[in-house]
């Protein structure tokens, strides 16, 4: 069986890479460790944030220039340190030193490819010559990126897919017989029509009641709203939008255990509206 053949014929729009990334760092629930996306706002700071780069998000500074640590974003450790095999992590050496990949890291000697045929040699050698228990994570972003450029159905995509699979039947090849090979991916993804999207450029009467600009996902925004603003961000909402989306509150978010459980972490709640005064779309 191939991967395309094992693929769902839909994005997964409730999962996103953010949080499944920091999911697999950490065993939590996106509703437990606190990232809701690819934006974040972290309210004790008041700032506007993009969660991966680590950086802000309207001029791009540096977090950890403006004395922001990584427990502002990510206050949960790393689970993978805790792994009792020789582990090894496998990144693109463009993310190899990122922030987000040496706190997921945990400590755990990471090494940065520049081909995919690079990581394969390495896992392959790695194979043959210990002799002791591994653990070897390879993260491959090249059919996400496609996908994003070239879109879902594209040949282009389905090419790359293609090559990935042959990577995995290689590596597959290659392993010892109690040897396990585990591949997930980090989330879905689906194309969007230029009929479907709605722009809110920074000028939109929507923007004045917000404490923060949106934060969450584009398809999955998380609004923190001003209080005594909700009515008024209700019309503008609806005028934009009309039925095309549904406004969901906090408790209803967590009855509906949209972010994995009905238990919203301290974190979560920084970066998601509360009943009284937010709403998620």
């Amino acid at each position: 069986d191939g991967i395309r053949d094992r693929s769902p014929s839909r994005g997964l729009g409730d999962v996103y890479k953010r949080q499944a990334m920091t999911s697999l760092a950490t065993g939590l629930w996106p509703s437990e460790h606190g990232i809701p996306g690819w934006f974040s706002y972290i309210s004790e700071k008041k700032l506007n944030t993009i969660v991966l780069p680590f950086i802000e998000r309207t001029k791009g500074s540096s977090l950890l220039d403006m004395g922001i640590g990584t427990t502002a974003m990510w206050p949960y450790p790393s689970q993978i340190s805790a792994i009792s095999r020789d582990a090894l992590l496998l990144h693109p050496s463009s993310i190899n030193n990122s922030v987000f990949t040496q706190y997921s890291a945990g400590g755990i000697r990471r090494i940065g490819y520049d081909s995919k045929d690079d990581a394969i040699q390495v896992i392959q050698d790695r194979l043959f010559r210990e002799d002791k228990p591994t653990f070897t994570f390879l993260y491959l972003p090249h059919y996400d990126n496609i996908c994003h450029s070239k879109g879902v159905k594209s040949k282009e995509s389905y090419a790359v897919l293609d090559s990935i699979q042959n990577d995995i039947f290689l590596i597959r090849e290659s392993l010892p017989k109690d040897s396990k090979l585990i591949v997930t991916a980090d989330h879905g993804l689906v194309d969007i029509q230029s009929d479907c999207s709605y722009g809110l450029h920074l000028n939109h009467p929507l923007l004045n009641c917000l404490k923060a600009l949106p934060s969450g996902e584009p398809r999955t925004p998380h609004f923190h709203i001003k209080d005594g603003k909700i009515a008024e961000f209700k019309q503008h909402w609806s005028e934009m939008v009309g039925d095309e989306m549904i406004l969901v509150n906090q408790h209803e978010a967590a009855c509906l255990k949209l972010f994995g459980t009905d238990r919203f972490s301290h974190c979560l709640l920084y970066t998601s509206p509360s009943p009284r005064d937010g709403l998620l779309s």
